[in-house]
């Protein structure tokens, strides 16, 4: 696994090309299974890549804020506003194989989207972006944030790559 503080610039959803190849550069000449950037504070894209010797080399650009108190003023009427990006994070579960003569192999992986909350209180309260975080806001009739996270959902399934 390498990881990567990138200098890739802040609240940019989409990676520069230059990045996306010097990641897979690392998984191409470094040999990293998992290649673990992060810097811009937003969620961008992941990718199963096939490096040139074979191996499946799993790239993530970017992870967001997995706990962050940087989306301390939602825009609940304006949710797409880019620094509400930086509410939302990505856990992943990657699973890997050992072979015959210990190689580790990228079996498989799956994202798991994060949100962070702030409470009446001022905590923060970090959950998994589900329908189940739905439901429990609406039948604890949090509306506000109901609606609001419903779309900040619908705003991270659209670009990624799920």
């Amino acid at each position: 696994m390498v990881s990567v503080h990138s200098d890739e610039p802040e609240y940019v959803l989409k990676p520069t090309g230059d990045h996306v190849s010097f990641c897979r550069l690392l998984a191409d000449e470094c040999g990293a299974d998992v290649v673990w950037s992060n810097h811009p504070h937003v969620v961008q894209p992941w990718e199963e890549y096939r490096t040139k010797d074979g191996r499946k080399s799993l790239i993530m650009l970017a992870n967001g804020n997995t706990i962050s108190g940087q989306r301390r003023d939602p825009q609940f009427s304006r949710p797409e506003t880019i620094r509400d990006y930086t509410g939302e994070g990505i856990l992943m579960r990657a699973e890997f194989e050992r072979k015959p003569g210990g190689n580790v192999e990228l079996k498989s992986f799956e994202p798991l989207l994060v949100t962070t909350l702030t409470a009446a209180d001022g905590r923060y309260v970090l959950r998994f972006l589900d329908d189940g975080l739905l439901d429990a806001l609406d039948r604890a009739e949090y509306t506000k944030w109901r609606d609001y996270l419903e779309r900040r959902k619908k705003l991270m399934e659209e670009y990624l790559p799920w």
